[in-house]
């Protein structure tokens, strides 16, 4: 449909006399008709061309995206920017000027997850997930615009699985960002740069695991009201928010109105070997008791980045105090690892973590202790989400180990294992709807390893494939024996996928 669009652009005008000077000329001054046949030779001869002057005008357009400088987007601030920068070859093809950015990216996804461990969910789960992203944004001196509407769908579901999946993993029609923002440098010549987003947009904060924009969930987080950035760049900064959470509401996306989030985070960037992040997350909401959520998480995340021959490693550090579903709530997590990169073909860097998220010891005592993940991505260092991710930052304790690899220019491989525990064996296996109070199932989850391998052609397209067996424990084992829940056989999680960006 573009090339159509833009090959009928290209040829119009000399077709209706935008650029014919033989129409401008005085009538005794233009050449005498030519005959038929000439008339058809010049007609075939234009026709022959006209392919080649479609393929020169796109290989010239494609060249120039991919020579053209990166130019900062209105959300680069709010969210990672890594999934922002791929070369617009859509924004070049239509020629659009340079204050105008236009961005859109198409993914599919065939996933299947057999012998499944949520309760009272069929053994087998397949479909295939589409995601489609367009985003046009806009710059005028200080001020900034961006819409971004996202489309997920499920394409071809048995009735089956349809009422095993989550509405949060499909939806349709949606607005994911509109919002202006104003950005100022140098303010008042101090050196320092403040911007304001007002409007709906998505976040992601310190290593995403409580807020974030979700990548590899077929849905995504996003968010309406307040975000204020003021930093000496590449040195600090500090960011605040004042939020309502979006939710789909019959396949259109509504503000929570009453859930209230906000939060603060201070950034220091000074020391390479101690990057810092301090914050304060706090939300206030909950349309009924078992959803009510009033606490604040209180957090500090230090590390050091990966590069060869150096050890890098990471901590993060959150408590909760509030309320949770009506009871007094305080709960906290622990993440740590620590990575080396070697000086090898591949650079292997090799990783061990450890995470630890609270539970609740006595269902039955008053208070809540389970941690709430918020609204965190769990792709990057838990276990893939979509129809799989068996694994919250809730009641979990969690040793690994993870092998990354650069096997080429443009491709990557990842392996992983990690073994599964319930922090609180009478507190529930969240997301799994399975939960023992007695606690005599024990607490050991089990096992899972992981194989992911990923090729970017250019940042035209990406191809991902991956492969999760997760080795259920004797928790499950000892709850199979009850009907209606999941069998002891342990689970196979399998995807492909094809992500286009132009």
């Amino acid at each position: 449909m573009l090339g159509a669009v833009l090959w009928a652009l290209w040829f119009i005008p000399a077709s209706f006399g935008g650029t014919d000077e033989a129409q401008d000329m005085p009538s005794e001054d233009r050449p005498i008709l030519k005959s038929t046949g000439e008339i058809v030779e010049q007609g075939r001869q234009r026709v022959e061309d006209t392919p080649k002057q479609f393929r020169d005008y796109v290989h010239e357009k494609l060249a120039q995206a991919d020579n053209e400088p990166w130019r900062e987007t209105a959300d680069e601030l709010l969210i990672n920017p890594g999934v922002l920068r791929w070369h617009r070859y859509l924004r070049a093809l239509a020629n659009t000027p340079e204050w105008l950015d236009i961005g859109l990216t198409q993914r599919m996804r065939v996933e299947s997850l057999t012998n499944n461990f949520r309760k009272g969910a069929p053994e087998t789960i397949e479909g295939v997930a589409s995601r489609t992203r367009l985003r046009i944004g806009a710059d005028w001196k200080m001020f900034r615009v961006l819409l971004e509407g996202q489309n997920s769908t499920d394409i071809n579901e048995s009735s089956s699985v349809t009422s095993t999946l989550n509405s949060s993993l499909l939806s349709t029609d949606r607005m994911l960002q509109g919002f202006l923002a104003m950005k100022f440098e140098n303010v008042f010549d101090t050196g320092l740069r403040t911007d304001l987003h007002v409007g709906r947009m998505t976040m992601d904060f310190g290593d995403r695991r409580f807020i974030a924009r979700n990548e590899f969930r077929n849905t995504t987080n996003t968010f309406q009201g307040l975000h204020w950035n003021l930093a000496e760049e590449k040195i600090w900064r500090t960011r605040a928010f004042i939020v309502s959470p979006v939710a789909e509401t019959f396949g259109v996306l509504q503000p929570v109105t009453d859930t209230l989030f906000w939060g603060v985070q201070y950034e220091d960037r000074r020391k390479p070997w101690l990057f810092l992040d301090v914050y304060y997350f706090g939300i206030n909401g909950g349309q009924t008791l078992d959803q009510q959520r009033i606490f604040g998480t209180y957090g500090l995340r230090y590390f050091r980045s990966a590069e060869v021959n150096r050890l890098d490693y990471e901590g993060e550090s959150a408590f909760q105090k509030g309320t949770r579903f009506g009871l007094p709530h305080f709960a906290y997590f622990q993440h740590a690892q620590v990575g080396y990169t070697f000086d090898l073909p591949f650079q292997p860097r090799v990783i061990a973590l450890y995470d630890y998220a609270s539970g609740t010891s006595d269902p039955t005592s008053g208070k809540s202790g389970t941690f709430d993940t918020l609204f965190g991505a769990r792709r990057a260092e838990l276990n893939p989400s979509g129809i799989f991710g068996p694994f919250f930052r809730s009641n979990i304790i969690s040793p690994g180990v993870r092998l990354e690899m650069q096997t080429s220019r443009h491709t990557d491989l990842m392996l992983k294992w990690r073994a599964w525990w319930l922090a609180q064996s009478k507190d529930a296996w969240v997301g799994s709807g399975l939960q023992d109070p007695t606690g005599a199932a024990g607490n050991y989850l089990g096992q899972d390893v992981e194989i992911r391998a990923r090729w970017n052609w250019n940042t035209f397209l990406t191809l991902d494939a991956g492969f999760s067996h997760f080795f259920k424990g004797s928790y499950i084992h000892n709850l199979a024996q009850i009907p209606g829940n999941p069998s002891a056989s342990d689970s196979n999680y399998t995807y492909v996928q094809a992500e286009l960006r132009f």
